[in-house]
């Protein structure tokens, strides 16, 4: 069978017309296994000089569509589900992406920010935007919620969980005042049963003393009520912590307020200014 020139560019509109907007190597591999591989890989390399195809990660492709064209990649909601299945991770889109998709409007469209099992990977960047990877040990998946997107559902981070998260990687969205901002408007669509035992055993008590703290000072009530009271069900023992991680006390001890210390144990070294 003779093939036309641009039989690789064929393939790849089908897989567009069935909604597939990535393919592997192996997966064309497969699909043309009587062309040698050194054929596929120039016929590859046509494409990707046309802007018809981009490699995001080895051997993972995304195709695309004509309306993306001036971008020159697709935008990571649509790909992202994909490329973890593809390398065997698990991920979910968290932090200030997880706080803009539950409503905050204090969110860069630049960054997008997507928590992954260990071991870390680097940034992904192009011309529009970049996608920032945030490693942790390991996380549940009961903590997650699926929001349905053009291609597919992704996994996003509970609203509980994206606040926590807020506070325990402050250090990658700009600060501990940042997350305070954004938590402000995410607490509106915390409920106080969302700080049950159940969902909260598996979080550092350190992440959970801050939270609590700075709900506080965001005036929630009754989420730090709630996530006090689950905390002393479950006979946690909270120690003395810094409000901010890795700085220095110094002489701070004298803006403690004494009925926050003995409900949280914490130790403000950080001024945090609340919008009104």
């Amino acid at each position: 069978m003779v093939l036309p020139y641009n039989y690789l560019l064929q393939w790849t509109e089908k897989l567009l017309a069935r909604g597939q907007y990535y393919f592997s190597l192996g997966q064309m591999y497969d699909a043309f296994s009587k062309v040698s591989e050194n054929a596929l890989n120039r016929a590859l390399m046509r494409l990707a000089k046309k802007g018809k195809v981009l490699s995001i990660h080895r051997g993972f492709y995304l195709i695309i569509a004509p309306r993306f064209a001036n971008m020159g990649i697709l935008p990571p909601f649509m790909f992202m589900d994909d490329l973890m299945n593809y390398l065997g991770r698990k991920y979910y889109f968290g932090l200030l992406t997880a706080a803009a998709l539950h409503g905050s409007s204090h969110h860069a469209p630049q960054q997008f920010f997507v928590i992954i099992e260990h071991p870390p990977m680097r940034p992904t960047r192009s011309r529009q935007w970049e996608i920032k990877y945030v490693s942790k040990h390991s996380f549940i998946r009961e903590h997650l919620v699926q929001i349905k997107m053009e291609t597919g559902n992704i996994f996003v981070s509970s609203p509980v969980l994206t606040a926590l998260d807020l506070i325990r990687y402050e250090k990658h969205i700009g600060g501990l005042n940042r997350a305070v901002v954004v938590l402000g408007e995410l607490a509106e669509t915390i409920k106080p049963e969302d700080l049950s035992g159940s969902s909260i055993k598996s979080y550092p008590i350190s992440s959970l003393q801050r939270l609590g703290y700075l709900l506080d000072i965001l005036e929630e009530k009754e989420l730090a009520d709630a996530l006090f009271n689950s905390m002393q069900a479950q006979h946690l023992s909270i120690s003395p912590n810094l409000l901010r991680l890795k700085t220095s006390v110094r002489s701070v001890r004298s803006n403690i307020n004494p009925a926050s210390y003995r409900r949280w144990r914490i130790i403000p070294n950080i001024h945090i200014d609340v919008e009104p």
